[in-house]
């Protein structure tokens, strides 16, 4: 076993490639995280002011300890602290709360963040954050290559989400691939505007009401075939 990071870090999902590396994602309040050189982000834009930044790690504990950590990054950008009362976080603006690792690698990293400045691909499907930076959060997912050479690690980033209400949001809660390769996405919105497809089972968000301050928040799965 090992720490990782320090007192005000925490790690909310882990996943396992080949052949020994291990893929954490969490959440991080420090400026001091440890970041490699070819990192989405170096730097923590809102570190040391009460919000902190999500982050992705890559360890591979077989190498030699001074070079076990084979990647990471900071994935967030100048959210503000949550609203009292929001049942979907507790206190992270910006937070990687699920990973998934492709059969070559890649990383598939997914959360939710309150920052428009969050790090987005041109290439994304939803570019915006339309709850960010006041009305609450927007889920998000990102593909990461934490292989490759520094300023190219970042492959497809996008929010996802709507108009989340003052209290509630979006939250990207879990990632997988299936055996095609296509990215599913699940979580928890709180947005009358959820993007939805017009074949979805289900189209309207029969909780997400928005006259009333604690509103509730119904689940949602998405679906989007793998990016290059």
């Amino acid at each position: 076993g090992t720490f990782f990071g320090d007192a005000n870090s925490q790690i909310n999902a882990i996943a396992l490639g080949a052949p020994t590396a291990i893929y954490l994602a969490g959440a991080t309040l420090s400026n001091h995280f440890p970041v490699t050189s070819s990192a989405v982000q170096s730097n923590c834009a809102s570190c040391g002011s009460g919000t902190g930044a999500g982050f992705f790690s890559v360890r591979d504990p077989s190498l030699p300890s001074a070079s076990q950590l084979r990647y990471s990054t900071y994935l967030g950008g100048s959210g503000t602290p949550p609203p009292p009362g929001s049942i979907i976080t507790s206190g992270q603006p910006d937070a990687a709360r699920a990973v998934a690792v492709a059969p070559d690698g890649h990383a598939f990293v997914a959360g939710l963040t309150s920052s428009t400045a969050f790090p987005i691909t041109p290439a994304a499907a939803q570019p915006n954050c339309l709850a960010c930076p006041t009305l609450g959060f927007d889920g998000f997912v990102s593909k990461i290559d934490p292989f490759a050479a520094p300023g190219a690690s970042l492959i497809y980033s996008t929010f996802i989400g709507g108009r989340g209400p003052r209290v509630e949001g979006d939250l990207a809660s879990a990632v997988a691939l299936d055996k095609d390769g296509n990215i599913l996405v699940a979580g928890v919105t709180g947005s009358i505007d959820f993007p939805v497809t017009s074949g979805a089972f289900q189209r309207e968000c029969p909780a997400c009401t928005p006259a009333t301050f604690f509103q509730g928040i119904d689940t949602f799965v998405a679906m989007r075939l793998q990016v290059a």
